[in-house]
């Protein structure tokens, strides 16, 4: 057994998922302050010594809830998360595939006029991506859900959007082979 912590000189750091690959190294997702704001991918070997760390800012100003992440079938990575370019709301969903080193492959935003931020994503069979995520596209005193899917280049297929209470709060999405998909979350 083994603990290990990663954390910058100066600001401050967070994890927000951490998954296990299948040589049994580990990736960690998170934000930094330090002292500019971005995503973070650590990447460990299976005892937690780092192998790598990347930081994502891209000249954006990037919010600090980075949502699910996990190996892609090309041994990349996908992250979904949010983004602010205007510093106040309006905020969209960004997904980005990384290679096995974390460098970028793509990324691409999607959102409408209000606050959109990406919960989760997940790797299905053909290769495209399922995502979750909260909206106030759509009401701006409601939040819906959205689920949508992308092809293996982050290109939308389809999107769904529904709300039955104030608050309609996605989580976990996993597909369930020839029958669609299943998804957790709350209402409120």
């Amino acid at each position: 057994e083994w603990t290990k912590s990663f954390a910058s000189p100066v600001g401050y750091d967070e994890s927000y998922t951490v998954f296990q690959n299948k040589d049994k190294s580990f990736t960690l997702s998170g934000y930094t302050y330090n002292p500019s704001q971005g995503f973070v991918v650590i990447n460990t070997d299976s005892l937690g010594n780092l192998q790598w760390s990347k930081k994502y800012t891209n000249g954006i100003f990037m919010t600090s809830n980075i949502g699910k992440g996990q190996r892609t079938h090309d041994n990349g990575i996908i992250l979904t998360s949010n983004i602010n370019t205007y510093l106040w709301g309006n905020k969209d969903i960004v997904l980005m595939k990384l290679d096995s080193l974390g460098n970028i492959n793509w990324t691409k935003k999607y959102g409408g006029n209000d606050f959109d931020e990406g919960v989760w994503v997940n790797c299905n069979e053909d290769g495209s991506y399922i995502l979750t995520a909260y909206t106030q596209s759509f009401n701006f005193n409601t939040i819906h859900a959205l689920i949508f899917k992308t092809d293996s280049n982050g290109e939308m297929l389809w999107n769904k959007v529904w709300g039955e209470g104030i608050s309609n709060n996605p989580h976990e999405i996993i597909e369930i082979k020839n029958e669609g998909y299943a998804m957790a979350g709350s209402v409120f």
